[in-house]
């Protein structure tokens, strides 16, 4: 889980992702110890839910890192981690590097 921070996308491991949300989600805490990010409810599994979802979409309509970068930042502006997203790009545009 992460909190206000974009996800590592780069491994395109998106149905992992999800998968890993809904086994956590399914557990009763109320209070999540997210990876990244502050401590927060169980709101943030819908808000990971809605980055990845996010996150496809802009990955599927960019044209490379810069744009999937902008995409990101657009959709989630007071998100951390944007420091970072050279590394998933990395993987992502390969033949960009």
């Amino acid at each position: 889980m992460y909190n206000k921070v974009h996800l590592f996308i780069g491994d395109k491991a998106l149905d992992a992702w999800n998968a890993a949300i809904a086994a956590l989600e399914a557990r009763p805490y109320d209070v999540i110890l997210p990876g990244h990010g502050l401590p927060g409810d169980r709101r943030l599994y819908n808000m990971d839910r809605a980055c990845l979802a996010s996150a496809l979409t802009a990955y599927a309509e960019a044209d490379g890192p810069d744009d999937l970068n902008e995409r990101l930042e657009a959709a989630f502006p007071d998100y951390g981690g944007t420091a970072l997203q050279g590394l998933p790009n990395f993987y992502l545009f390969p033949a960009q590097r």
